[in-house]
């Protein structure tokens, strides 16, 4: 029975994970419609890096929101379990769907850019190690991020190029879309590989949002 065909109620987890996955505006059951919040945020992503006014936070959020929301919900049972099952939904993305390394250096320094800019709008952090990052953004490097050739001792003297951790917004928002992406293969073409962390219940309270049909 298709989708269109169930009532909201009688939907498995593959129907859930599938109108949370889609890339339509709406998934359509018998008796609601159904809207992901992936596909808005993936939508206002793409349209706000391309706004010179909003291109240094809103993409930037919208990214690093997909990657925890993919990340916490989906992973990749082909590859080893990520060392640390409390590691955040961000962590597990790059791992499980990026091809990072778990919690390597890359990983790291997109971890404590997304911890800056999240608490209070900074582009400098410290991480629960310790460790100091000041961030610059960079167009047109073809990676999300390049590390700093030196540690930042975090004091204004220890300032200077070679301190400065660089994102490219771009390649972030393109890194985001990518993991998107390769959940949707897994889920699609292996999916004796996908593995699911959450209920379908928690997925349709958290992710997805429904309304009657008329």
């Amino acid at each position: 029975m298709s989708i269109v065909q169930k009532n909201l109620a009688a939907f498995d987890n593959d129907d859930i994970v599938e109108a949370h996955l889609s890339r339509s505006m709406y998934t359509e059951a018998n008796d609601f419609l159904l809207r992901s919040c992936l596909h808005e945020v993936e939508n206002e992503m793409g349209q706000a890096v391309g706004l010179e006014k909003l291109s240094n936070y809103a993409p930037v959020m919208c990214a690093f929101a997909i990657l925890d929301q993919m990340g916490s919900t989906y992973s990749d049972s082909s590859k080893q379990p990520y060392p640390d099952v409390n590691a955040s939904g961000i962590k597990k993305a790059l791992y499980y769907w990026a091809g990072y390394q778990p919690n390597g250096a890359e990983t790291k320094a997109l971890y404590s850019f997304r911890n800056g800019i999240y608490h209070d709008g900074s582009l400098t952090n410290r991480d629960n190690s310790g460790q100091w990052y000041i961030f610059r953004y960079k167009p047109g490097m073809g990676s999300p991020v390049a590390l700093a050739s030196k540690p930042w001792d975090g004091t204004a003297a220890g300032l200077g190029p070679s301190t400065q951790t660089l994102i490219d917004v771009r390649e972030l928002v393109a890194l985001a879309r990518s993991v998107i992406d390769s959940v949707r293969g897994c889920f699609l073409n292996r999916r004796g590989d996908f593995s699911i962390s959450k209920s379908k219940e928690e997925i349709l309270h958290k992710y997805i949002f429904w309304a009657p049909r008329k």
